[in-house]
């Protein structure tokens, strides 16, 4: 392992499925719109204060709620560790691998499993309340809002899914022409999600019924959208190097922007905050870009090593002084959130496909070397 550290030279208002505190990170990019920003400032540079080792690699992004960090790994467990030490609280073992990131509402969490399971465990306890077969090989993260459980299943499956938070029942499901690897974006009484056949939906949360579809040229494997002041941006990766920016009410587009380069790209979902979007593009040589929402104009970018060769990409999380990123080549790092200047990285032994958390100052990240890493 190798610390490498750069000497130093708007509130947000967003839309949360439950009252928390700053330091909560309750679910994937942050919140139900996928905004991945936290309101703290994070001092560097960090030091690694603990990691715990899983048996197989991590592709999860922590949650954190409670005190507690939740994660899962390839070795098909879900693991609650403790936020300061790192200590084992309990693991909940499901039946295949555990890409999916943990959501933590009311002392229950939510997740689903390579295994074709979608489960809601005691979050202190990790206590089965009950569990749901989808049958997909399934790493959407599930969202909850409203009394109801949003996640999308994967091969053979082409659904998304909206069942009861109390009860894990069916209230309705989605069917798109391929398999849905994103995780839904929820506001306003609309779900938001990308598909494997290139289209974003936008369906009623209570009945499943389509608002609007939008289709790009690309794949929208991994990447999930952001909703930002009536606008959903999404970025299909795949053969379609744009990012676009559609109407919530009417999927219309309001302008796209292209990224640099020719051919396929794996790319990240992207985080807002303050006007400015933040993304992540590129294969081989893997880029973080940050676009005035405003001009559309680039503000600035950043080469972070390597695209993984597993076609996953680790998303920025974004705090008011900083945006944290992982990168195939095994780093993490620290750009300054106005410039995208390099503050610091952290060295790990895989490559980093999760995407950081940041909570209450203290960052946590998984890495393909089996870790997560706990930095403060």
């Amino acid at each position: 392992m190798r610390l490498k550290y750069l000497p130093l030279a708007t509130l947000v208002t967003i839309f949360l499925v439950s009252p928390l505190f700053a330091e909560e990170w309750i679910m994937f990019r942050k919140d139900a719109l996928h905004s991945g920003f936290c309101n703290e400032e994070v001092s560097l540079p960090l030091s690694l204060r603990w990691k715990f080792k899983t048996s197989a690699e991590i592709i999860s992004s922590p949650a954190v709620a409670g005190g507690i960090v939740y994660i899962g790994s390839r070795d098909s467990n879900l693991y609650a560790l403790d936020a300061d030490t790192g200590d084992l609280r309990w693991k909940f073992e499901t039946q295949g691998w555990v890409d999916s990131s943990p959501t933590i509402v009311n002392g229950v969490l939510y997740v689903a499993s390579r295994g074709g399971e979608l489960y809601a465990l005691n979050a202190n306890t990790g206590g089965l309340k009950w569990k749901y077969k989808t049958g997909g090989t399934d790493c959407s993260s599930p969202l909850v809002a409203e009394g109801k459980v949003y996640a999308g299943s994967g091969y053979p499956n082409k659904y998304i899914y909206c069942l009861d938070v109390d009860t894990g029942g069916l209230i309705w499901k989605y069917e798109t022409k391929q398999y849905v690897y994103s995780s839904p974006a929820v506001i306003g009484g609309i779900v938001y999600i990308g598909s494997n056949d290139g289209k974003f939906y936008a369906l009623d949360a209570n009945t499943g019924e389509l608002k609007w579809e939008f289709q790009t040229e690309g794949g929208i494997y991994f990447s999930s959208p952001s909703v930002m002041d009536g606008v959903v941006y999404g970025i299909p990766g795949d053969w379609d190097r744009a990012v676009y920016a559609l109407d919530t009410q009417e999927g219309e587009v309001k302008w796209q922007y292209k990224v640099e380069g020719e051919g396929a790209v794996y790319v990240s979902s992207p985080a807002t905050s303050a006007g400015v979007l933040y993304f992540g593009s590129g294969k081989g040589e893997q880029k973080v870009y940050a676009l005035d929402i405003n001009t559309h104009k680039l503000k600035w970018k950043y080469t972070t090593g390597e695209s993984t060769k597993q076609g996953y990409t680790s998303s920025p999380a974004i705090t008011n002084n900083l945006l944290f990123v992982g990168s195939g080549d095994g780093n993490l790092y620290a750009l300054d959130i106005e410039s995208g200047a390099l503050k610091w990285q952290y060295e790990t032994k895989g490559p980093i496909i999760s995407s950081p958390t940041v909570a209450n100052g203290k960052v946590y990240v998984g890495s393909f070397d089996g870790c997560i890493y706990a930095l403060w």
